[in-house]
Formats: structure tokens, C-alpha cells, sequence
């Protein structure tokens, strides 16, 4: 989710969701998707693997006026040249059929933010160029400390094509995990799953400690939006005792969904 202005007042952001095929098949899926999605009033953000793949996504959006955003490979980056040339290729090919291009952040944040910073400074001078075109969004992927996160867009305010891109279930499971780690070292809260004795033991501490996300994120949302900088959300819940996801991850929950356990907790 995106919208044309944050932190200004009168923000009408775009509501997408993931437009991708989850399981095998041929156009009729997207075809399917095409439907149901204009029906709901959705936007849509694809997930293309290469150009070729965009462009044959892009004839099912489900508003062929509307832009749409896209997620790019995760393996792209913009500290390498080729990966630089990539983005800049998807932002070419989409051009105004695209709102938002997304990538990973990467763990390089940590360790040298200078050159990350002078590499995003680069590409985001070659998407100007370009002219009219899709932003460029800097997922929360790797598990940053939040702050951390923000420190790089207050860096690179004057970079008018790059934004963040805020995955609310990604800040809240890796705090989850940090908090859990400082007092169980060498363990991680992600095995303590629905089936484990550890999760049946550890109830009350996992939900202490879920609680404490929600502020987390709230804090990470109000920092983001207080920079002059477009931001795009990925929206969604998570628990780790969660194995829901096909992805084999915690999080894409929908928002107040149960986790099943075996054992009565708190009524």
C-alpha cells in the first residue's frame, strides 16, 4: 500500500495486494485473479522474475489504467552494477504502468552504510533521469533495528525516486526474536511452535513478548512518515508459533487470525 504524499494530511493511499500465482497453472489463473481482484476494488502488486514475465503480468491487472507496483527478485540489490541495471531495466519496461518498484534492503546497512547510501544515490540519479516513472521502495527485510532502518532514509531524503517500503509483520518477528534471544542465547523463538512442549512451557512469556511488537511498529510508522519521502506498506499479522505460510515463514497472517494450539492458554 502506497499513496501519493505521507506525513501531509489528505493521503489517499492505494490498496494492492499480492497478484502472483501461488500454485501452478497457466493464464487462466491470472485471468481468475484479473477478475476477482476488480471486483474487490484492489490494486495489484506483481511479483515478476524478468521483464518478460512483467510485461506478460501487466495484461491482467486488474485496472488497465490504474499503475500497479511490483516486487522484484530478491536477490536484487544496488551495490552491484548489474543489479543497478536490472532495476533500472524493470523501471524502463513498466514505465508508467508502474507506481512503485519494491527490493530487500541488506544486511550492508549495518556495516557500511556509506557505500550503500552512495549506491543508492546512483540508481536513484539514473531513475530521474529516466523521467516519469516508478519510485523506488527499500523493503525492511533483513532485520535491522528499526532505527537503524530509518537512519537510512533520513539519509537519503534528497533521493526523490527512493522511498521505504514498511513490512509491518517483518519489524514486528524480528523484534519478537531479539527480545527472545537476549534471554534464551543460542536459542531461537521461531521453534517454539503449536506442537513443541517449549511452546506449552513458554506461552505466557511468547505472548508477553508478541505484545510488545504492536508499539514497536508504531514507532518505526511515525519515524518513517515524519521524512518528506512517499512510503509503501506490505500489511499483514504475524505469530511465531505460526506454519501457515506455504513460504515457510511467520508472518502473511491475516489480521487477527488464530493460531491453533493443543493446550488450553488463558481460557
Amino acid at each position: 500500500m502506497s499513496g501519493p504524499a505521507v506525513g501531509k494530511g489528505g493521503v489517499s493511499p492505494r490498496i494492492n495486494a499480492i497478484f502472483n500465482r501461488m500454485v501452478p497453472g497457466d493464464e487462466a489463473l491470472l485471468e481468475l485473479m484479473q477478475r476477482r481482484f476488480a471486483a474487490a476494488g484492489l490494486g495489484a502488486e506483481l511479483y515478476p522474475g524478468s521483464i518478460d514475465d512483467l510485461l506478460r503480468h501487466l495484461l491482467f491487472t486488474p485496472d488497465p489504467v490504474e499503475p500497479c507496483t511490483a516486487h522484484l527478485p530478491r536477490e536484487l540489490g544496488v551495490e552491484e552494477e548489474p543489479d543497478r541495471e536490472r532495476i533500472v531495466a524493470f523501471a524502463t519496461a513498466g514505465g508508467s504502468r508502474l507506481s512503485g518498484l519494491v527490493i530487500h534492503d541488506d544486511p550492508a546497512i549495518a556495516s557500511r552504510l556509506d557505500r550503500y547510501v552512495a549506491s543508492v544515490r546512483s540508481l536513484d540519479a539514473r531513475l530521474v533521469d529516466l523521467g516519469p516513472g516508478p519510485q523506488l521502495f527499500i523493503e525492511y527485510a533483513v532485520g535491522h533495528e528499526p532505527r537503524r532502518f530509518v537512519e537510512l532514509f533520513r539519509t537519503i531524503e534528497d533521493c526523490s525516486r527512493v522511498g521505504a517500503c514498511l513490512d509491518i509483520g517483518h519489524v514486528g518477528m524480528f523484534h519478537c526474536e531479539r527480545v527472545f534471544r537476549r534471554s534464551h542465547p543460542g536459542q531461537s523463538l521461531y521453534d517454539l511452535k503449536a506442537h513443541t512442549e517449549a511452546l506449552f512451557r513458554g506461552a505466557d512469556e511468547v505472548q508477553q513478548i508478541v505484545a510488545s511488537a504492536l508499539p514497536v511498529v508504531l514507532d518505526t510508522v511515525r519515524a518513517l512518515a515524519s521524512i518528506d519521502k512517499p512510503l509503501h506498506f506490505h500489511l499483514h499479522d504475524g505469530h511465531p508459533a505460526s506454519t501457515f505460510s506455504p513460504l515457510g515463514v511467520s508472518d502473511h497472517l491475516s489480521f487477527f487470525q488464530d493460531v491453533p494450539v493443543p493446550f488450553q492458554h488463558r481460557g
